[in-house]
């Protein structure tokens, strides 16, 4: 069962960090060496880019399936009310099982920010 949680407190910013982390090296890799894979985890993923994020308003949710988390995304309210999708991520191995789509009908059914 597909469970989508909000992340709020600080060990769910560290999981989420240690998530991230997880998924731009399985992924990345293949397109960016490590070091600018290390670059952008620090710059947009890492516990102080996230944290700094949500208090400026961003909201990211895990994607859990059964107990376990496969997947993240976050999101924000832009100026014109619309919303802005900053990440959607899903691990490795979950992917190509129908879960992204799961994601993108979760947003497409959400009520605005």
């Amino acid at each position: 069962m597909l469970i989508i949680r909000s992340v709020k407190t600080a060990e769910q910013i560290q999981e989420l960090a240690d998530l991230a982390n997880k998924i731009w090296n399985e992924y990345f890799v293949k397109i960016l060496s490590k070091e600018q894979i290390a670059y952008m985890v620090e710059q947009f993923q890492s516990n102080a880019a996230l944290t700094k994020q949500i208090e400026e308003g961003y909201q990211y949710y895990f994607v859990i399936d059964d107990t376990e988390v496969i997947g993240y995304f976050g999101i924000c309210k832009k100026p014109d009310d619309t919303m802005f999708l900053s990440k959607f991520y899903l691990s490795g191995e979950h992917r190509g099982k129908g879960i992204g789509t799961a994601m993108q009908q979760y947003l497409a059914d959400r009520k605005p920010l």
